[in-house]
């Protein structure tokens, strides 16, 4: 099972949220950004779970068999 941050579902809602709020406060973001912010965070979370993950490796004292 996945963590909560690593999906899109979830993101996509918060930025619709943080959309919805900037419009009623008179502000407007494409759908276009929207989707990039998207990609772009869980691209940022995709790459530090990868660099975890090698760290985690490295660190580890037993032996991969």
């Amino acid at each position: 099972m996945k963590k909560w941050y690593y999906s899109k579902t979830i993101w996509g809602a918060i930025f619709v949220l943080i959309g919805v709020t900037a419009q009623a406060t008179g502000h407007q973001f494409a759908l276009e950004d929207q989707q990039t912010a998207v990609n772009l965070v869980t691209g940022i979370i995709e790459a530090i779970g990868g660099l975890m993950a090698i760290y985690g490796r490295v660190k580890a004292e037993g032996v991969i068999k």
